[in-house]
């Protein structure tokens, strides 16, 4: 009977736990950067090693002076509450979001003081509350004036489960009830 009750208990768990979806976008950029730089990167959901360097074909896109940002459209409204950032180890950035690619409001920071990596790209990842929006917009805030980003993408908030209406509870008791009384009857 212990068993029988684990194993239903174990499916109620595993029905009702939620995947982590990595979601990524389409890149714009507003400012100058490094033509050799494919936007696309920045939010293909690769991250590109801690350590590589800032200015790496293929892997980071890279820039001078602050004037430059970089804007990731989801395509539709979307909740998330965790995001990755791989950037510049050496420098201050700032990811806000919007819904209408207009308004933006400031989500994180990344700050130059944060990271453990000597040289190159480091990720860092950041969890808050959710939020909903269509737009991701990542600049870089100071350091060295020289520039990159990695990646950026943002993880789906759980969506709200349903607790279980009392009566599905109580039709599995009385399941188990049953299971039960037939086990007992065949013992007897």
């Amino acid at each position: 009977m212990r068993e029988l009750f684990a194993a239903a208990l174990a499916a109620l768990t595993l029905s009702s736990a939620a995947q982590a979806t990595i979601i990524t976008g389409a890149v714009t950029a507003n400012g100058n950067y490094n033509p050799a730089a494919t936007l696309s990167n920045l939010s293909d959901g690769i991250t590109p090693a801690n350590g590589t360097g800032y200015n790496t074909p293929g892997q980071t896109v890279w820039w001078g002076g602050s004037n430059t940002f970089f804007t990731i459209d989801f395509g539709d409204l979307v909740s998330f509450d965790q995001a990755l950032l791989s950037v510049d180890h050496n420098d201050n950035y700032l990811v806000s979001y919007s819904t209408d690619g207009v308004s933006f409001t400031d989500l994180f920071s990344v700050l130059r003081t944060e990271g453990t990596v000597n040289w190159g790209i480091e990720a860092f990842e950041k969890s808050f509350d959710a939020v909903t929006a269509r737009y991701l917009r990542v600049s870089a805030s100071g350091g060295d004036n020289l520039f990159a980003v990695g990646e950026l993408h943002v993880t789906a908030a759980p969506p709200v489960t349903d607790v279980p209406e009392p009566a599905i509870v109580g039709l599995l008791g009385v399941g188990l009830a049953g299971v039960a009384a037939l086990r007992g009857r065949r013992r007897g």
